[in-house]
């Protein structure tokens, strides 16, 4: 009876297989689909923000769209690493060029931000003016 069902699993190609282990069987994960299910269950690498690239984003945010410039400008220092670390994180995509001399690209936070903070849209973001009275009563 068990070689039957063996045989069955090995004939359709299913996702799970039994193996006799010495005396023993048992039901695993067809090798076939290995790469599939390792996909599935190891957790996605999160890393840490660092200060700088919160900062970044928290401008993106309620500035959006916003160029480069504009970031650097509120920020006073280049922000290259910090944009590509946003975009490798997939919380800012390009969202088009402005149409202005050197055509610079503007951004826009993406899904992936609004599930980072668990919202539905950038209008439960807290207003800023909230934060700005916090840093004047520091």
């Amino acid at each position: 009876m068990l070689n039957l069902l063996i045989e069955e699993y090995r004939e359709q190609n299913r996702g799970i297989q039994i193996i006799k282990l010495e005396n023993k069987y048992q039901m695993c994960t067809n090798k076939d689909y290995a790469e599939y299910i390792k996909k599935i269950i190891e957790p996605k690498k999160k890393k840490s923000l660092s200060q700088a690239t919160l900062e970044t984003l928290t401008i993106i945010a309620y500035k959006q769209p916003i160029t480069k410039v504009e970031i650097e400008d509120i920020r006073g220092v280049k922000c290259d690493k910090v944009l590509q670390t946003l975009f490798e994180n997939e919380l800012i995509r390009e969202a088009g060029r402005l149409n202005k001399i050197g055509k610079p690209i503007i951004y826009k936070t993406t899904d992936e931000f609004l599930k980072l903070l668990n919202i539905e849209s950038l209008e439960e973001l807290p207003p800023i003016e909230n934060y700005q009275e916090v840093a004047t009563n520091e």
